[in-house]
């Protein structure tokens, strides 16, 4: 009988776990110190079972009843040398786990990592305002209340957190049925994004090496600096970019994989430091430190999260079917492969 496969970790199981191994320098010399007293003890029980002859035992005063006694024979010796082996190898857990650097969950609230406050330069502009109407329902579950775009009208001018453009992408190619229908993890680039990533718009930054780091430009200051003969369009960079790669990731706006969602964005926003560097942005900056647009952005991308939770919600039973049937015929194929290579050995065996 085939064992039941294990049942992978829930988010909340593999923070109380790695919680319950790490261990500081301290705890963990205090583990090897544990171990080590237990080596001692039992080598010194192998022994002394060893001096008794075969089929003796230890008797010990039982410390909760006097006059009995706490029997240990072989048999408990090989249960407690496989419990030490076992403490052997978690140490190995122990030392990984506490090795990690905790990672604390960031929240939008805290405006931090991926929350970051950006101002969007004007390709992400254009595919946020010429595509409004196409971002569908603010409640996509049930196809139900406002225009997604009309909620969010800080999106609109510009501003708006980094998770929040994100979201928008994945929201746009559901509302738009732009994923492919085999493989949901390719999308396809439709006209309102050729427009703006495709076509006659620059995108806001260039990718060049400052100082001998990888780093970006303003589009300004790549052709001023002679990296580019003229400004060039986002799904261009992202191609050049991806040039020495395998034809299958070759990023093709017909058909690329969805992560390349957050290069399309982080092409065409501002960071506050880079809003600060330029004068005519000025107004943007003001408006980025003033509490009221924090507080909009961050309700802002609140309703963009929900909208996505909704879509997930909508479109996962029939993805989830989609992928087992992709997987059976997989598992069939393989199979039938290996069946084919085994044949074949055999075949060559006999010859």
């Amino acid at each position: 009988m085939a064992a039941s496969p294990r049942r992978a970790r829930t988010p909340e199981e593999k923070l109380a776990y790695e919680k319950e191994k790490r261990v500081t320098p301290k705890g963990f010399g205090v583990k090897l110190a544990e171990i080590i007293q237990t080596y001692e003890v039992l080598q010194r029980l192998t022994v002394a079972l060893t001096q008794a002859g075969k089929g003796s035992h230890l008797a010990f005063p039982h410390p909760a009843s006097p006059g009995e006694f706490l029997i240990f024979n072989r048999r408990h010796l090989k249960s407690a040398s496989s419990k030490f082996k076992k403490a052997i190898k978690e140490l190995q857990v122990y030392f990984r786990v506490s090795m990690k650097k905790p990672r604390e969950k960031t929240s939008p609230e805290s405006f931090k990592g991926i929350y970051t406050p950006v101002y969007a330069g004007a390709a992400l502009q254009h595919f946020f305002t010429a595509g409004a109407g196409n971002f569908g329902f603010e409640h996509p579950q049930v196809q139900a209340g406002e225009a997604l775009m009309t909620k969010l009208r800080m999106v609109r001018e510009g501003y708006l957190l980094r998770n929040t453009s994100t979201l928008l992408f994945y929201i746009y190619a559901h509302a738009q049925d732009l994923q492919d229908a085999a493989n949901g993890q390719y999308v396809r680039s439709d006209a309102v994004m050729t427009e703006a990533f495709g076509g006659d718009i620059p995108a806001t930054f260039y990718p060049a090496t400052v100082d001998g780091k990888n780093s970006k430009v303003t589009m300004a200051t790549a052709v001023d600096k002679a990296l580019i003969p003229g400004p060039v369009n986002t799904y261009s960079i992202v191609a050049i970019g991806n040039a020495g790669k395998l034809p299958k990731d070759q990023f093709n706006p017909a058909h690329f994989k969805n992560y390349y969602f957050q290069n399309l964005a982080a092409l065409n926003y501002y960071s506050k430091t880079s809003l600060a560097a330029d004068p005519a942005l000025a107004p943007a900056v003001e408006n980025m430190r003033n509490e009221q647009v924090m507080d909009a952005m961050l309700e802002e991308h609140n309703i963009a999260k929900q909208a996505s939770v909704e879509w997930k919600a909508r479109l996962d039973p029939g993805r989830k079917i989609a992928r087992d049937a992709r997987k059976k015929i997989v598992d069939a194929q393989k199979k039938a492969d290996k069946l084919a290579a085994a044949q074949q050995g055999a075949v060559a065996v006999m010859q």
